[in-house]
């Protein structure tokens, strides 16, 4: 589905007839699978620190593991033009039953290659990890969207806390964090790995260009599922002395990379009328809406974090080798 308005005031959007590549991102191919089934995303993972670290405890700790989920994005041609995405269909609890899922999926790889995983209530009962910094899911920084909701959301286990603000997009607001790793990784015997996931599903975006016949605003898009550049991990091994850490992370390669699986669905343009602030911020403002197959969409959560996880178990297995 494409749009088309007057030339110098353009509003664009492709649904779900194809998934194409973001500017910068990397198409990846797939194997064919069973119908409904989806290959695992094959993303590669970039590791510093050093591989002594996870030689340093006979377990890991796997202390948070949340994803943040875009569910929307918002496109701006010089503030004349623009539409706001949501994505619907997703509920919270089938987010943090996916989330639930990634932190199983990689404890069951860990424990395959012969690291030990605590569950989650063995560390929860260990004084100096309970006096962490710990919140519920919660909406997130980003955007405000007409609901009044923020872009992202993170959330973790059901039922279970996550790390507070950890998970940025700059790596920012983890740094206090990362330094109070040492101590718990400690009290556990354990080596803390702290993944989190970003997962997008569409690219908006918009420019102005002048010219000498004056200038043309655009924005617009398509639905293109994805895991962001950001969706990095922290490992911290404690070492016996208190100024003994290990330190290692995991970014992914490039700047993040786009699945071309087709994912079915709705695309509803025109499903709300924008706010004074919206049109404020956006000038000729369009507020869209992308229903979701839930099947697909649940496939493709899962074809994400097992290809990331996959990443990193190999890394720890390839640690633990020495």
């Amino acid at each position: 589905m494409a749009y088309t308005l007057p030339r110098r005031d353009v509003i664009k959007f492709a649904a779900a007839s194809g998934l194409m590549m973001a500017p910068g991102a990397r198409l990846l191919a797939q194997t064919a699978q069973a119908p409904g089934a989806q290959a695992d995303v094959p993303i590669e993972l970039s590791m510093s620190g050093p591989r002594r670290a996870f030689t340093k405890h006979p377990k890991a700790a796997i202390l948070s593991y949340p994803i943040r989920y875009i569910m929307a994005g918002e496109g701006n041609g010089g503030g004349r033009v623009g539409i706001f995405l949501t994505l619907r269909g997703p509920t919270e609890a089938d987010m943090a039953q996916l989330a639930g899922e990634a932190r199983d999926d990689l404890a069951q790889r860990l424990e395959a290659i012969g690291f030990p995983v605590m569950s989650q209530a063995d560390m929860m009962a260990n004084p100096t990890v309970a006096a962490l910094d710990w919140t519920q899911p919660h909406w997130d920084d980003g955007t405000p969207d007409p609901l009044g909701r923020r872009i992202w959301y993170n959330t973790g286990v059901p039922g279970a806390a996550v790390l507070n603000r950890w998970g940025s997009t700059t790596g920012s607001a983890e740094y206090g964090i990362i330094g109070r790793m040492a101590a718990p990784s400690r009290a556990l015997d354990a080596m803390i790995v702290i993944p989190s996931l970003f997962l997008e599903f569409s690219t908006v975006s918009g420019a102005t260009n002048s010219g000498s016949q004056g200038s043309t605003s655009w924005t617009g898009g398509e639905i293109a599922f994805g895991i962001k550049p950001f969706s990095w991990t922290f490992c911290m091994a404690g070492g016996q002395r208190n100024n003994e850490a290990f330190g290692v992370n995991f970014n992914p390669r490039g700047r993040g990379v786009i699945s071309p699986r087709q994912l079915p669905g709705q695309m509803h343009t025109g499903v709300a009328a924008p706010s004074a602030d919206m049109t404020e911020r956006l000038g000729r403002a369009r507020i869209d809406a992308f229903d979701v197959d839930m099947t697909a969409w649940r496939e493709w959560v899962r074809a994400a974090f097992r290809g990331y996880n996959s990443q990193l178990a190999m890394h720890f297995q390839e640690g633990r080798a020495g």
